[in-house]
């Protein structure tokens, strides 16, 4: 591979995303680092750390940098970095790192520091709101008003846009993996079955919904008894699941709420002439699209590839530096 000068990264909660300049989407896998506590040693990263989730002795440890849109552990964020650069094969890149708004000037601060100890030429924070607006194809100064709702795995950001910036943004430190959580307390509580966390993902990604749906779906989860310790199965609908997930989503939902009650005339003004725009794991939750134009009167869509257009907007930005 050439060496481009943009590299644009999502260190997402869930994911890590890697796009180069020239060549697109290069890395996409689990934001997991397996380390040995021993000697504190990189074991694995990516989706060979995720096949060792549940399977290692104690002194083995697969963890995540984020959780809950914070920056928990700077070491494993630069193990994290470093594995993905190295992927690449590209050195001294000018990095664009994709970063939400939950995260404090410290942690931004610290994410710079880790950036240029792995290698980076420069480092150039981009905000993944903003930059999910370029990927989806929606100039900055196009449409002032606009609105971005970001449903993260650890966070959910929502942002007002405007002249090109973030004119009024709101966070909690709900996502997907709630969700997730929230589907695994479920099918404890009412069935006695204790799922595993890829399970539960697999029932929001099969059936989950925050809306009726015109056909209410089922699956078929497979966890340990409760009371017996013994491997079973059990039935479940969308309605099930979808009064699981609702207090989480909820919360997501109160962050809209919340910062469209904080704007001024003005700019709500601006709100009501322009749209939603859904982006993040959480965008593809059926239903979410007209649940949040019910509850809040707007026009709403959904980005195309959601989960990949804050980075391919950071692409962007990094393919200038490339030309």
């Amino acid at each position: 591979m050439r060496n481009p000068k943009g590299v644009a990264i999502d260190l997402g909660a869930s994911r890590v995303r890697v796009w180069v300049s020239g060549h697109g989407l290069v890395v996409d896998e689990p934001s997991l680092i397996a380390i040995d506590k021993k000697d504190h040693r990189r074991l694995a990263a990516g989706s060979s750390a995720k096949a060792m989730l549940g399977r290692t002795p104690a002194h083995i440890v697969v963890s995540r940098p984020f959780m809950g849109g914070a920056l928990v552990n700077v070491a494993l964020a630069e193990d994290l970095l470093s594995w993905a650069l190295a992927k690449t094969a590209i050195r001294r890149p000018n990095l664009f790192l994709c970063v939400g708004l939950s995260l404090s000037p410290l942690e931004r601060r610290a994410l710079e520091l880790v950036a240029h100890a792995v290698g980076a030429r420069s480092v150039r924070l981009v905000e993944s709101i903003t930059a999910a607006l370029m990927g989806a194809g929606i100039p900055l100064r196009a449409e002032p008003g606009t609105m971005v709702v970001d449903f993260g795995a650890g966070a959910t950001g929502v942002a007002v846009l405007r002249h090109g910036g973030v004119a009024a943004a709101r966070s909690v430190p709900v996502g997907g993996d709630d969700l997730d959580a929230a589907i695994s307390d479920y099918l404890e509580k009412h069935h006695g079955l204790l799922l595993g966390p890829q399970t539960s993902e697999e029932a929001k990604l099969e059936v989950g919904s925050v809306a009726p749906m015109a056909v209410e779906l089922r699956v078929d989860l497979s966890g340990r008894d409760l009371l017996t310790g013994l491997p079973r199965t059990v039935t479940t609908g969308a309605e099930d699941v979808r009064e699981a997930i609702e207090p989480p989503f909820a919360r997501c939902l109160g962050a809209v709420h919340a910062l469209l009650e904080s704007l001024p005339p003005v700019l709500r003004t601006e709100v009501n002439r322009s749209q939603i725009l859904l982006v993040g794991g959480g965008a593809l939750l059926r239903g979410v699209d007209r649940r949040l134009a019910f509850e809040t009167g707007l026009e709403v869509r959904c980005a195309e590839n959601p989960l990949t257009c804050a980075l391919r907007g950071a692409g962007k930005i990094a393919g200038r530096f490339s030309r």
